[in-house]
């Protein structure tokens, strides 16, 4: 049998997947043409992952901006409130992260260079998304036994341990130096990601032109039987699940701003002098500038 020359490009060589000796970008996950789901599907994932998603994103980005600020002003200084802060952080890192994993990985097929920046940036927003998905639980974790040990701990254990600066300490190792227990704990956690992808250069049969492109690694193909058993069950479902749970893991980061709101006295008054300060300074501006105005027309 003759062997065949894949330095070229017939149609004998993409049915192998292989173009000038490049593999054809998709070849790892089947050209994403396993599950044929239809428009059904389509419309689903257009609502969800495009339309949905980047809206709440959107708010989440605002609200865990404002959350992070009103937390760390100088007035609302406490140690529950310096592990929120670091809490809005890590969900806005999520929600940053989420946009590049999800949004743009859906819209990659639409666009050459979509598709390019996505694998050059996969590498390093997979395992960081990961990462402060599990400092966002960490910190949780650690404001719950903050609030614990305020409300049923003897008076010298507050005084030890839920003090400003020990809040204060974690909160720089995870904010600001990105080292110490709470991000090394998040980083050893997630490190197996860190080599379960892969860049490859591929021969992009739609532009006709050399292209980049994702593919997993051994580790990443490694089967879990729970996954399996699932797909096996409930078939086209999962995928509709798929995206479902990406828009929940946007929509748990960005909901938290409501809950401060809602219920959180010294958050809403704090918030409110501030923008109470920003708007009259902004009318005070404007009328210094009516008055500037008018005494030159004057004196002209």
């Amino acid at each position: 049998m003759d062997s065949i020359n894949y330095s070229i490009c017939t149609n004998i060589t993409i049915n192998d997947g292989y173009c000038y000796d490049l593999p054809i970008c998709g070849y790892c996950y089947d050209f994403n043409t396993t599950l044929e789901l239809g428009k059904n599907y389509e419309l689903y994932n257009m609502m969800v992952i495009r339309i949905l998603l980047p809206v709440i994103g959107l708010f989440g980005l605002c609200g865990n901006g404002i959350s992070a600020f009103i937390y760390s002003r100088k007035s609302m200084r406490s140690s529950m409130n310096i592990y929120l802060c670091a809490l809005a952080i890590s969900d806005t890192v999520i929600i940053l992260t989420a946009f590049l994993l999800f949004l743009i990985e859906n819209l990659r097929y639409k666009s050459q260079l979509l598709s390019e920046i996505f694998a050059i940036l996969t590498p390093l927003t997979f395992p960081l998304g990961l990462t402060a998905q599990s400092s966002s639980v960490f910190l949780t974790v650690t404001s719950a036994i903050d609030c614990f040990m305020m409300i049923y701990s003897n008076p010298h254990c507050k005084r030890r341990f839920c003090t400003t600066s020990t809040a204060i300490k974690v909160n720089t190792d995870c904010q600001l130096s990105m080292v110490g227990m709470i991000f090394m704990s998040a980083m050893l956690y997630n490190s197996p990601h860190m080599f379960e992808i892969n860049v490859v250069d591929c021969w992009n049969i739609e532009y006709a032109e050399k292209s980049i492109d994702v593919c997993p690694t051994d580790l990443r193909r490694n089967e879990p039987l729970t996954i399996n058993f699932l797909e096996l069950l409930f078939g086209y479902v999962n995928s509709y699940l798929i995206d479902l749970s990406n828009l929940i893991v946007v929509l748990n980061s960005s909901c938290n701003f409501l809950i401060y709101f809602a219920f959180g006295s010294r958050f809403r008054k704090t918030l409110k002098e501030y923008v109470v300060t920003i708007f009259c300074r902004q009318s005070t501006n404007k009328l210094i500038s009516t008055y500037k105005t008018e005494s030159r027309n004057e004196i002209l």
